[in-house]
């Protein structure tokens, strides 16, 4: 306090008040995530009128203080998670006289080898290795319906940078097309008619080849064929979505992927119409193979002619788009298992 008068000089007056009135502790976040490894230090804050203590439970995560008095930020540090599966700790923070507070901690689990099928649901880090724009994570599967009901998937999203901006993914073993020369992949796109180029890297050149999503906001399987590539030079798996164009970071390119598999056929089928009507000419299919027993096929918008179908036949499904249609010969029968 400073007490001032004409002509003197002013007097300054230090008041001081001891600790006092109800005791408390207040500690904040209430809960801290680490990577799995390269962590810096995270901050806790401890606001208190009392003497406190501060302890981990686990010997991976430990604290700069483990006691103090009053105001105070304290860090804590997790090690490296040497294995695949996350962990927890409990950090506890006592004021004296007070009840305990804790602080909920949890660590991703280190890189999973990744090796085919991929499904995004195990525990651990899936590691991304993004270029150009792309970002690549899991998250919860954005629409658990259709043909994917899983719990996790994978999301890429694109936000400026080069036309060609994704992520890709290091497998375990190198592919071998000797009898499975298809890839193939559940897909989510905000938007039908997408580019989807996949890119496969290791030992020799790339070998790329691209496809094209037919469906917006819905589960679909899309596939990729590497018929006459060499086998056992490639485990680089480069996804790169809307190829050609560059993302703004919207939902408009946000892209999630799901159940990477390699097999000996592909899963869908679209109808293209490039050459006549007829159903049984591979040329008028996507990946130039015709449908079979267990082929889910597409019949999309905008082809140039529709399949008529000549010769008896099953396959597993059939979604055509609306205005859209499949006739079947007079003595035919088309069969859909499913």
């Amino acid at each position: 306090v400073t007490v001032s008068g004409n002509g003197v000089s002013d007097q300054v007056i230090t008041v001081t008040q001891d600790a006092g009135g109800v005791p408390y502790t207040q500690v904040s976040p209430s809960s801290l995530n680490f990577n799995y490894n390269a962590n810096a230090p995270k901050n806790i804050d401890i606001t208190a009128n009392v003497a406190w203590t501060a302890t981990s439970n686990q010997p991976w995560l430990t604290l700069s203080a483990a006691n103090g008095t009053g105001v105070a930020v304290i860090t804590a540090s997790a090690a490296d998670n040497p294995g695949t599966n996350g962990r927890t700790a409990t950090i506890t923070i006592t004021g004296s006289g007070l009840d305990a507070k804790t602080i909920a901690v949890t660590q991703n689990g280190g890189p999973i080898v990744l090796t085919l099928p991929i499904n995004f649901e195990s525990d651990g880090t899936y590691v991304f290795n993004d270029f150009n724009g792309g970002t690549g994570t899991v998250v919860a599967n954005p629409k658990m319906a259709g043909n994917n009901t899983s719990n996790k998937v994978g999301r890429i999203v694109r936000n400026g940078g080069a036309p060609w901006a994704g992520s890709y993914l290091i497998l375990n073993s190198k592919l071998n097309f000797a009898s499975l020369t298809y890839l193939s992949m559940k897909v989510y796109s905000p938007r039908a008619g997408v580019p989807v180029l996949l890119k496969l890297e290791g030992d020799v050149a790339p070998s790329e080849v691209q496809t094209t999503t037919t469906q917006a906001n819905t589960w679909e399987t899309i596939s990729w064929n590497f018929a006459g590539k060499p086998s056992n030079v490639y485990n680089k798996l480069v996804i790169m979505f809307d190829f050609g164009a560059t993302g703004d970071g919207t939902a408009n390119s946000t892209f999630h992927f799901d159940d990477i598999n390699q097999l000996a056929q592909p899963v869908n089928i679209s109808w293209t119409g490039n050459v006549s009507t007829a159903w049984e000419n591979a040329g008028n299919w996507s990946n130039n193979m015709l449908p079979t027993a267990g082929t889910e096929v597409l019949i999309p918008a905008g082809r140039p002619r529709y399949p008529i179908v000549n010769a008896s036949t099953s396959v597993k499904s059939i979604w055509c788009a609306p205005g859209t249609s499949v006739s079947v010969a007079e003595g035919v029968v088309l069969t859909l298992l499913q």
